[in-house]
């Protein structure tokens, strides 16, 4: 049977995608509780690109730590312009997203089926089986890390873009080329889908795959075989391609993946015909789902023979069908496909994320709904006739036609329940990363945040045991870095020392020596020790480590520019006051060439600076050089803690010139800034109390100190302090 060149008109489609909308809407009911997790903070919340919405493409090309993808960022700009940073705006945009991409996989869907099943029956049964799949897609827990987790939004918005685009596509191939009457109708359709190509481009680099997507549903899917009627709407979808082109190139220096090799091809390849297994398991048993798998790459072909071997003969299997246009190898072969970006030859730094999963899902769902339905039918006729039924029944079995709406309908529910489970993890970030560490007790990132956890608890042996975990799985010492951070920002001088000595430790032992963030853990082992006076030890890691620095890394780089401050510093006693300004003010100049202005290291230095010329008598200079730092400081938003740090000094300065009633508003705010920062029971907002009750005295306002006073004891009382640590 010939078929129809046209889509039959489908009656009850609005109702359709109501029910498809209620069924992720019950997925996806808890998901506003939600909060930032992984990229989140960082790419979201702390991006100051995304502050503001004019011009636009300030935020568009605003990548924080990694590369922007325009349409996504320019969606978290919008959001946090309306929400702030509350996460339950986006993840009303996101969940927005996923049902825009469900109702439309529902309609590609059923018109393709409807209009080139292979047989009539196949046809007739197209609403339901697009419905089923629709609706299993939308509440699979398999879309959550797409969906819930913010910053994936890139996937989720690519993805709608792409079946959006395919769906203009596909419309645009149901008009007959022949047909005069509907040639604009054809041509607007071919533009709204280049339009969306467009836009997909500018999502994720993944939209790729959507030409060759294009041009494979025309092969299996349209009536008419000559290529040559269409070819201006494969070019110019094809020329999108130019699009990603230019984003790729002005962004590349974010991709890790276009410089140096991140994994070898050939290892990255094969250790991907086992993740794409992982995947199937979690289509069709989705128990087990992480945040960050970290999984590790085989070390040979032998360890990856049977999954390849499985990989291979299914992906041969849907390309012959595709060649022999059979309508199941659509979704078959556009599995391998949207995968190949990914799960190829093309070495991601990360081997396995469940959000890639998220498109290439549908394709597995609608594979099963299909083959459900068929064989389903195939029972019905077998049943009725009492033995297998000739091709071409048309006969209507109400009862199995019931169980199949039935247990469609269970699946979904159990599926929708699955994924309210998964997204209650979502609700605290410690669930989700415990997983992980269960998952892959060696997982760099899941031990960097147990690291990060348990030092902002105080716990030192626990921090420094999972920095050195992670350290060792991905060798950079970032890990020991961000609790070295922490253990100074509490002022915990005996354990940053600690995990400075125990981090370069780790990385002699992993070869990592001389690289940046070796030198950087030595200068915050410079830093700790002069912190509790040892200027001596101080000096003699600085110079240790210098002439290596100078050569290793950039010139005027920043850990360059903290070694031969903290030398600076150790050598006060030695030098001058005049050669100490002098020597500052040379590394003032190399900083603000190096870094900028607003840089915290240039910042550091020119507070040195000032500190220096208030001992050298220029108290005027001083104190325009510390108020600088203030108002750079805070035109750059920098931390809370280097805020602080910042008022203290001009606190402490104003003081030592006898203006106590100055200093008032400044103990004040670093008191509220170290309250909110470390809690206000921490010694060191306690302190920073102290102070101010200190100031508010000498300037003659009692009542006012005595009012801080009392509120110091309740916060003692209520929050206890940190104990320090031998």
């Amino acid at each position: 049977m010939k078929p129809s060149s046209t889509a039959p008109a489908v009656h009850g489609t609005p109702v359709v995608l109501a029910l498809i909308v209620v069924a992720g809407l019950l997925a996806y009911a808890n998901v506003f509780s939600g909060q930032f997790v992984l990229d989140d903070p960082i790419e979201i919340v702390a991006n100051p690109a995304l502050r503001t919405l004019w011009p636009p493409w300030i935020a568009m090309m605003g990548g924080n730590q990694v590369a922007a993808r325009p349409l996504p960022y320019l969606s978290f700009a919008i959001d946090l312009a309306i929400w702030g940073p509350s996460p339950a705006g986006f993840h009303l945009t996101n969940l927005l997203v996923h049902l825009a991409t469900a109702c439309g996989l529902f309609l590609l869907t059923e018109a393709t089926l409807a209009r080139r099943a292979e047989t009539q029956k196949l046809r007739a049964q197209a609403t339901p089986i697009a419905t089923a799949a629709a609706a299993i897609w939308v509440a699979h827990p398999l879309t959550t890390a797409a969906v819930t987790y913010v910053y994936q939004r890139i996937e989720a918005i690519a993805a709608c873009l792409i079946v959006w685009s395919l769906y203009c596509a596909a419309r645009s191939f149901s008009i007959a080329i022949n047909d005069p009457g509907q040639s604009g109708q054809r041509r607007r359709w071919q533009a709204v889908a280049i339009g969306l190509a467009v836009a997909a481009m500018l999502s994720k680099e993944t939209a790729v795959v959507l030409p060759v997507l294009v041009v494979l549903y025309w092969w299996i899917f349209a009536t008419e075989r000559n290529a040559r009627p269409r070819l201006p709407f494969f070019a110019g979808i094809a020329a999108t391609w130019g699009v990603l082109a230019i984003m790729l190139r002005s962004a590349r220096g974010a991709y890790a993946e276009l410089g140096q090799a991140v994994h070898p091809p050939l290892l990255y390849l094969l250790t991907q015909t086992q993740v794409i297994l992982h995947y199937l398991r979690l289509a069709i048993w989705p128990v087990g789902l992480c945040l960050d798998y970290d999984w590790p790459l085989v070390d040979g072909i032998r360890a990856a023979a049977g999954s390849l071997a499985v990989v291979l003969v299914a992906f041969v299997a849907a390309g012959l069908a595709a060649f022999r246009r059979r309508v199941w190898a659509f979704p078959g072969l556009a599995l391998f496909i949207l995968l190949a970006p990914t799960s190829s030859v093309m070495p991601v730094a990360d081997v396995a994320f469940d959000h890639r999963m998220y498109l290439p899902l549908f394709c597995v769902v609608v594979l099963v709904a299909g083959s459900g339905w068929w064989a389903l039918g195939r029972y019905a006729d077998w049943f009725s006739h009492g033995g297998p039924a000739g091709r071409g029944t048309e006969r209507e079995h109400d009862g199995p036609r019931w169980a199949a709406v039935a247990t469609a309908a269970g699946i979904v529910l159990a599926l929708a329940w699955a994924t309210h489970l998964r997204n209650r993890d979502f609700h605290d970030p410690r669930i989700l990363w415990s997983q992980a560490l269960q998952n892959n007790p060696q997982a760099f990132r899941a031990n960097w945040w147990a690291a990060v956890n348990a030092a902002a608890g105080g716990d030192v042996d626990r921090a420094i045991d999972h920095a050195a975990r992670s350290t060792r799985r991905m060798p950079n010492g970032l890990a020991f870095h961000e609790v070295a951070k922490l253990f100074y920002q509490a002022g915990d001088l005996p354990a940053w020392e600690r995990t400075c000595r125990v981090g370069i430790a780790t990385l002699d032992e992993n070869r990592w020596s001389g690289r940046p963030t070796w030198f950087d853990l030595h200068a915050l082992l410079a830093e700790s020790l002069l912190a509790r006076g040892d200027t001596a030890a101080a000096a003699e890691v600085c110079r240790s480590v210098l002439p290596r620095a100078h050569t290793a890394l950039p010139e005027h780089h920043a850990i360059t520019i903290g070694l031969r401050l903290t030398l600076l510093r150790c050598r006060l006693a030695e030098i001058p006051v005049a050669v100490s300004v002098a020597e500052a003010e040379d590394l003032l100049r190399d900083a603000i060439a190096g870094l900028g202005p607003g840089h915290p290291k240039a910042l550091a230095v020119r507070s040195a600076l000032a500190v220096l010329l208030d001992r050298a008598g220029d108290a005027a200079a001083a104190e325009q050089a510390l108020r600088e730092v203030i108002r750079l400081q805070r035109a750059s938003a920098g931390s809370a803690a280097e805020a602080g740090a910042a008022l203290e000094t001009l606190a402490s300065f104003l003081a030592s010139h006898g203006r106590h009633a100055e200093t008032v508003p400044l103990w004040s705010e670093i008191w509220q800034i170290r309250g909110r920062s470390l809690g206000a029971g921490h010694p060191r907002s306690r302190a920073a109390g102290g102070q101010l009750v200190k100031a508010l005295e000498a300037s003659g306002q009692a009542a006012e100190a005595r009012a801080v006073g009392r509120l110091l004891e309740q916060a003692t009382r209520s929050e206890p302090a940190v104990p320090p640590h031998d």
